[in-house]
């Protein structure tokens, strides 16, 4: 009887640290991951600022041409536009549709800027919700 309690005890045993081996092998796993993880967002959140601060910088420079250049345009007396359609002068009725048109282009690019700064947001976001799951669960980052 003392043999056969022995091979069990023994048994168990190494069931035991079988089952440890496999669960430090899925703690490190799990650890890589979120490390991958924790990278690839780090990556991606420098690239869309390295992004964003590349275009901003563009954007800035046409968004200040076009904003003087067309407010002033814009800024005419309606009364002008309906003059110049009541006389068909084509030239400056050209001139305001293409300041317009600029206009709303500068408008796109505040748009475009505004969408480069919500994913720099939404990286910064997701790398501290993986920083701070990371802490909780008692690894470092």
């Amino acid at each position: 009887m003392h043999d056969r309690t022995e091979q069990l005890t023994q048994s168990i045993s190494v069931r035991l640290d079988e089952m440890e081996g496999r669960i430090r092998q899925i703690r490190e796993a799990a650890a890589l991951a979120r490390l991958r993880i924790a990278r690839a967002v780090q990556a991606k959140l420098d690239e869309a600022t390295q992004r964003s601060e590349t275009r901003n910088i563009q954007f800035q420079r046409e968004r200040a041409r076009v904003n003087a250049k067309v407010k002033r345009g814009l800024l005419g007396d309606k009364t002008k536009i309906q003059q110049w359609k009541a006389s068909h002068d084509t030239r400056k009725l050209t001139r305001h549709a293409d300041q317009a048109e600029q206009y709303a282009l500068a408008a796109i690019m505040d748009a475009s800027d505004a969408i480069d700064e919500v994913e720099i947001a939404a990286l910064e976001a997701l790398d501290a919700r993986l920083t701070a799951d990371e802490a909780a669960s008692g690894g470092s980052a």
